[in-house]
This record gives structure tokens, sequence and C-alpha cells, in this order.
């Protein structure tokens, strides 16, 4: 369902879930391509994860040699609040939680690649990630010589004002939205792109093509196209072939 928009409507039901129980209201809300809420919490849905933090401010100024405790989290905190909300539309949608993957009132943790010091009251790459992209930069600089392509494929290249790509990010610059998506022209990476109002064009013509030639192996006036793979459903490299 990859091509027909899956991972876009994984988004959208998982946010209709949340919202009907008062989570992930538009002024906290956490929109990919925009700039953060104004507020002090915050709240995200990004496939099946969900991000809620909460920005706490204190009467005193916080130590930032190891020392400070942070408060303990309270069931009546807005953010332990919103969790409840969210285990409550889980359980009455009948979705299952990954248990595993959960944590609560953490000040240091990571999620969505980023990495989060909330004493400090810092949020960007993980430092380990930023030594490697230093150390790949030493040695081509080191070797004298470099060009565009090089450079790309270790640094990016700009797509729009806030996403830079790499080799190594997802064709759709690494968003997901709860709408349609178009991910066959190079244009829709950009964050100013038109919505698309219908799927993949490419993607459509294909799937059509596949039916065609699987009827046409059927028929005993097509039978050479067997020899291809082409009917076996459980083979599908000659229909490949010929889409």
């Amino acid at each position: 369902m990859g091509d027909r928009n899956g991972c876009c409507i994984a988004q959208a039901t998982h946010e209709a879930v949340l919202k009907k129980h008062g989570v992930l209201d538009e002024a906290n809300k956490l929109v990919y391509g925009r700039h953060v809420p104004v507020g002090d919490r915050w709240e995200g849905v990004y496939l099946d994860d969900l991000l809620i933090t909460q920005k706490v401010s204190m009467p005193y100024n916080i130590p930032l040699d190891g020392t400070f405790i942070p408060p303990v989290a309270q069931a009546g905190d807005d953010d332990m609040v919103q969790v409840a909300r969210a285990e409550q539309a889980y359980e009455q949608a009948k979705l299952q939680r990954a248990v595993h993957k959960a944590f609560r009132a953490e000040t240091s943790f990571r999620a969505w690649g980023a990495e989060v010091d909330g004493i400090k009251g810092s949020v960007g790459a993980p430092k380990e990630m930023r030594k490697q992209l230093w150390v790949l930069i030493e040695k081509i600089v080191a070797g004298g010589y470099v060009c565009q392509d090089v450079l790309r494929k270790i640094v990016g290249r700009r797509l729009a004002g806030t996403v830079l790509a790499t080799d190594a990010t997802p064709t759709a610059g690494g968003a997901v939205l709860a709408r349609a998506v178009r991910i066959d022209r190079d244009s829709d990476l950009c964050l100013d792109a038109e919505v698309p109002a219908e799927p993949s064009k490419f993607a459509s013509v294909a799937r059509a093509l596949r039916r065609e030639l699987m009827r046409m192996a059927a028929d005993p006036a097509w039978k050479w196209l067997q020899k291809f793979g082409v009917g076996e459903r459980s083979h599908m490299t000659g229909v490949e072939v010929f889409t």
C-alpha cells in the first residue's frame, strides 16, 4: 500500500484516534515543516509513535553541573493527563501499545532521530552522529580534492529552507503527512509544493498493466508468457520485467 499513501493513511488514522479524546490539539501539535508550537506542551505523531513533551519553568536558576534533580511528575500534570487520554484512546480503539518502547517523565531522551536534553533545554542531532560527519569531512579535506557530488553524499543537498537531504533521506524527505502525497515528481519534495489531488500516476499504470498481463497469461493463446513467470502469483519476476 506504500504507493497508495499507506504511511499517510496510517498517520491520519492515528491522529484521528487521538483527537477524539482531546489529544493533538492544533495549538500544541507538532507538524512537519512548520514552526514548533509557542506553548509549553508539544504533542506529535510520527506513524505509530506518539510524543508528548512539557516545558516546566522553575522559580530559580537551574545548575548545569549535573546536580539538579528534576521534580517528580504528578498525575495531574498537563503532559501526564494527555498521556492518560492517549492510553484511553488506544484502549477504546482496540489498538495494541508497544509498551517496550514507552518512557515517561524523562528529561533526557531520543525521539524521531533527535536528542533532547530537557535540563539544558536543547534539541538536535545526537553528537555521536555529528562526530561521524566531522570525521568523514576531515578525511575528504585531507584528500585534497572534493566535488559537489561527494559533498552532497556526505552533507546533503538543500531541498527547502528546513530540509537537507542525503542519499539516506527517505523519498518524502522524512515527512509523513495525514493527506495524499505524490512521490513520482522531484518538485513534490519542496515544502511549498502543491498538495496532490491524486495518487502516483506511474504506480497506477504499472498496476493496471500487471493485472492485464496476469489476465493474458491465463489465456491459452498467450501461453508463451508463462515461460517468463507471468501468471504465477508466487513469482512476479516476469511481470516486473514486462511492466
